[in-house]
């Protein structure tokens, strides 16, 4: 389990979102607030609970864990392929030995190699399925302030960028150059401008 799950926050929560579930947790389980027969298990969930918080509440420390939590899935997902794999090749092994033997029947022999297929289809059945919630996961991350901040604050530097260089005379006139000789370049940017036109006479009729 993640400091994330005894959280119960997503790995892409703001400090605020997580300061919030920190709280509404600690308040449920608080060991002043259990029956006498619980007491200890809330002690031991407060525990859990202040070591997450105090890791992911400090911006350094999430950062180290982060980078740990993603090496230690890499590790583990690179394991479970190299067990799919070992695994595949004892069978294949096995299933060459078994045929070599001339009293295995035909029968045993078929039943053997469709009971080794079955089997590995289920290993990469299983490791195909991992890769998709993965996704699903990711899909499902909401956006975050900080994100959007981000966002915008990197068009901002792009947009000025492309403005210092579009009116600084040596650069424009090297674009221009590039532009007037290079069809391909010629014709990327028309289409660009084309549909900032579309998009603009389209607002302007709505």
């Amino acid at each position: 389990m993640t400091l994330y799950e005894i959280l119960e926050v997503s790995e892409n929560a703001s400090n605020e979102i997580i300061e919030k579930a920190y709280k509404v947790l600690a308040k449920k389980y608080h060991p002043d607030l259990q029956p006498q027969e619980k007491k200890q298990e809330a002690e031991n969930k407060m525990k859990q609970l202040n070591e997450a918080y105090s890791i992911l509440s400090d911006e350094n420390k999430r950062r180290e864990y982060d980078i740990k939590l993603r090496e230690k899935r890499m590790k583990d997902k690179l394991e479970n392929q190299n067990t799919v794999y070992s695994s595949n090749a004892v069978n294949q092994v096995k299933y060459k030995r078994t045929t070599q033997n001339p009293n295995i029947s035909e029968a045993e022999k078929e039943k053997l190699r469709k009971d080794i297929e079955k089997n590995m289809y289920q290993q990469y059945a299983n490791i195909y399925n991992e890769y998709i919630n993965n996704l699903r996961y990711r899909k499902k991350e909401k956006l975050t302030l900080k994100k959007v901040k981000e966002f915008f604050v990197t068009i901002f530097i792009m947009a000025v960028i492309v403005l210092v260089i579009w009116f600084f005379p040596p650069t424009n006139k090297l674009i221009m150059n590039f532009y007037n000789e290079n069809f391909v370049f010629r014709g990327i940017i028309d289409f660009i401008g084309a549909i900032f036109v579309a998009i603009k006479n389209t607002f302007i009729r709505n």
